[in-house]
């Protein structure tokens, strides 16, 4: 932690407190577990739409995960994490986004003078004062350039623990308000009129005579068409040569009235 004092209106010293690294209240087992399973998945769709078209036939990318329900000392303890994050969720004031800079502007290559590193910063924090007061950590400054930095390049300094802040903070309050899904009331089922039961009573009679006529219904008549003799005479043929001797006898009959 680096302790820079500020003065206030009446001279007295305040800190202003940097942390050195991104610093993150200890998060739920559950939570921190989801958060591992989301990231997975980022990295696993960054992946796919990265690949060539033929490798993405081979690749399968499934659904969000969803975060469960927590128990409500699970949900006491994602609050208390929320609660502990406050501070550094907080947009960076002047005093600490100078305190900040400070080091910066001692270490560049275009060092400026007191009153222009003063208008600096104003200028500077008034593009940046979005940004969460925890994401300004000693570490971030590191990938500032040797040259005084512009807005873009201090936004982009500290973009990873900006970032990095919000999705804690974002699965964190998701988990919070998760719920136990509520089964849905059953509609109060209302009593048929007379006129329903009437509709009803048609409706199942007429089924019944439908069915019954279905059932009575007689089949069509078949009608019996001999076969012609020669037809006949290769079936007794058959019959004969597998030695079937009443077959063999009908067919030397058939044989002799169709030669007549």
């Amino acid at each position: 932690m680096t302790n820079i004092a500020r003065r206030t209106a009446n001279g007295a010293a305040v800190p202003v407190n940097l942390p050195s690294t991104l610093r993150l209240p200890e998060i739920p087992a559950s939570v921190a577990s989801h958060m591992r399973a989301v990231e997975a998945h980022a990295a696993e769709r960054a992946a796919f739409y990265a690949a060539a078209p033929e490798d993405r036939e081979h690749m399968f990318v499934g659904p969000v995960p969803q975060l469960h329900p927590l128990s409500d000392r699970e949900r006491d303890a994602v609050e208390q994490t929320i609660h502990a994050m406050r501070d550094d969720l907080e947009p960076v004031s002047q005093d600490a986004f100078k305190a900040w800079l400070g080091p910066v502007n001692a270490a560049v290559r275009n060092p400026q003078s007191a009153e222009d590193f003063a208008v600096r910063c104003l200028g500077l924090h008034a593009l940046c004062c979005d940004l969460p007061t925890g994401a300004f950590t000693a570490d971030a400054r590191r990938d500032l350039p040797e040259f005084f930095p512009s807005a873009a390049d201090i936004r982009k300094a500290v973009a990873r623990n900006a970032k990095r802040l919000a999705d804690v903070e974002r699965a964190l309050r998701a988990a919070a308000e998760a719920r136990q899904p509520q089964p849905e009331p059953e509609a109060e089922r209302q009593p048929l009129t007379e006129a329903q039961k009437a509709e009803v009573r048609a409706k199942a009679e007429a089924f019944a005579r439908d069915m019954a006529a279905m059932v009575t219904k007689e089949a069509p008549p078949v009608t019996a068409r001999p076969l012609a003799p020669h037809h006949l005479l290769a079936a007794y043929e058959e019959l004969a040569a597998r030695g079937n001797e009443a077959a063999k006898m009908r067919a030397e009959q058939l044989r002799q009235a169709v030669a007549q």
